[in-house]
């Protein structure tokens, strides 16, 4: 026995359902680039090229939009006028200067922690020899773990606390570098080896979330920011992207 199309539910259900195009197939959600709340369709004026967001009462232009799953659109400029809190750019003609501050409630832990935990650990190990003015070789050499494991907490708690993820740009060199005041990690890249910037995975989590870097794909492939904030990041990789690949 055979059965007509009409008969068939299944080819029924498949001839019923709406065309859907390519675009609308495979275009992500969109997102607020400030709190990461999804653009709700009807928040979208498309003809004016214009977005709102409820949730923090913002409007976008529509380049201005991040992916729900945190990428940047490849639109995306940013307005190097008026960065973000915490975010800045300055060009004097020869160098430009892009960065972020790196601010963490983690840091205010880190630091109280450091702090009391070294002490009790180091007071214990050296205090005593302080006193009693004998030296105990064995004694020191045990002391040198803790001091090193205080050195590293008290480091990233400043880091966190006052540091900056920054890029100068003077011709075609590029130095990046991450840390607070002159101590900390940098890296000089030749802009003309520079061959794309994007964001991408950094390999860290925080909180059981990946956290996004800048990724820089020149001789090598070299992350960085991935401290800052979303929206910090952000900037700071539009406005690189601008610099390095223009």
């Amino acid at each position: 026995m055979t059965m007509d199309q009409d008969d068939d539910p299944i080819a029924r259900e498949a001839v019923d359902e709406s065309p859907v195009t390519a675009s609308e197939a495979i275009a992500p959600a969109k997102a607020c680039p400030a709190c990461r709340h999804e653009i709700e369709p009807d928040a979208r004026r498309d003809d004016a090229g214009l977005a709102a967001c409820w949730e923090c009462r913002r409007l976008w232009n529509l380049g201005e939009l991040v992916d729900a799953s945190g990428e940047l659109s490849s639109s995306y400029v940013a307005d190097i006028t008026n960065p973000p809190e915490g975010a800045y750019f300055t060009d004097d003609g020869l160098t430009q200067v892009v960065g972020g501050k790196i601010r963490s409630p983690v840091a205010k832990f880190l630091l109280i922690f450091g702090c009391v935990w070294g002490g009790l650990f180091l007071s214990g190990m050296y205090g005593s020899q302080i006193v009693d003015m004998k030296f105990d070789l064995g004694l020191t050499l045990m002391g040198l773990i803790p001091a090193a494991v205080t050195a590293g907490l008290l480091y990233f708690g400043l880091l966190l606390k006052f540091g900056r993820s920054e890029a100068v740009v003077r011709g075609s060199e590029c130095l990046l570098f991450t840390g607070f005041g002159p101590w900390g990690w940098s890296k000089r890249l030749d802009t003309a080896r520079v061959r794309g910037v994007r964001v991408g995975n950094s390999g860290m989590t925080a909180n059981n979330r990946p956290l996004k870097a800048i990724i820089i794909d020149a001789d090598d492939e070299v992350k960085f920011a991935a401290l800052l904030s979303d929206t910090r990041r952000d900037f700071v990789y539009a406005v690189l992207r601008k610099l390095l690949q223009a």
